[in-house]
């Protein structure tokens, strides 16, 4: 077991980069013996703002058609659609390098609460907010994945407006401006790629907290039927109120 540990936290990054996808058990022993995040933070970031630069004209384009059904004065129309236009449009290649960190550490909080609610143990879990926070981040990798087929689709559709990955592609795609049913929101979370990242959350609290992934699933869960059942009516209200 000894071996087993020194082999693991000697593991590179780009090993466990690879381990992440082939064998995420092993990048989670090798995480826990040393958490960082920043080799993954900082491939997140690259590949996010390519692709944000490459669909940046779709997401411009969208946007301003989704003003036209603002009920909006052509004055006002004009002042925001020069606003997007402007020097404003490159505004989400500052926040994102400096919100990504943020939501991390709010949802390693989150997760930390919950693991320790559901996953009661005799001692407290050594670092525990530092190794969640790193599961986070090494776990957000599969977002390189379903990133990159979402801008291909963008890309051929020519806009975000049904360029979805979750069960929503199912089904007839509201026109940009019409408000969506709670049926499509409820749909469009079940996304494989969020299953997926759930799956490694289950698989690094079975290591960090010595327990079986049955057990870790629990607090994953849990937190996924919360923030269905909060954003899915949330979402609604706002779309009604024409945000």
């Amino acid at each position: 077991m000894e071996t087993e540990r020194s082999e693991v936290s000697q593991m590179s990054a780009m090993d466990r980069f690879i381990n992440i996808f082939s064998s995420p058990r092993e990048a989670f022993l090798s995480i826990e013996q040393k958490p960082d995040w920043l080799f993954p933070f900082l491939v997140l970031l690259a590949v996010t703002l390519v692709i944000q630069y490459l669909t940046l004209d779709i997401q411009l384009s969208d946007q301003i058609e989704a003003l036209r059904h603002r009920n909006l004065s052509e004055a006002e129309f004009e002042t925001q659609r020069n606003l997007l236009m402007g020097p404003m449009k490159y505004i989400s290649f500052v926040l994102i390098p400096i919100f990504v960190p943020i939501i991390w550490a709010i949802l390693s909080g989150v997760v930390l609460l919950a693991a320790n609610i559901f996953l009661k143990r005799d001692e407290v879990v050594e670092g525990a907010y530092k190794k969640i926070f790193a599961m986070i981040a090494w776990s957000g990798l599969v977002t390189l994945v379903s990133g990159i087929l979402a801008a291909i689709i963008i890309q051929s559709k020519g806009t975000l407006n049904g360029a979805a990955l979750d069960l929503s592609s199912l089904l007839p795609t509201p026109a940009i401006g019409e408000s969506k049913s709670i049926f499509y929101r409820l749909m469009s979370k079940i996304d494989p790629f969020i299953f997926w990242q759930m799956f490694l959350w289950m698989v690094g609290l079975s290591v960090f907290y010595k327990v079986d992934l049955k057990k870790a699933a629990v607090p994953v869960v849990v937190l996924w039927v919360i923030w269905v059942a909060v954003s899915v009516p949330a979402g609604a209200m706002l779309g009604n109120l024409g945000m």
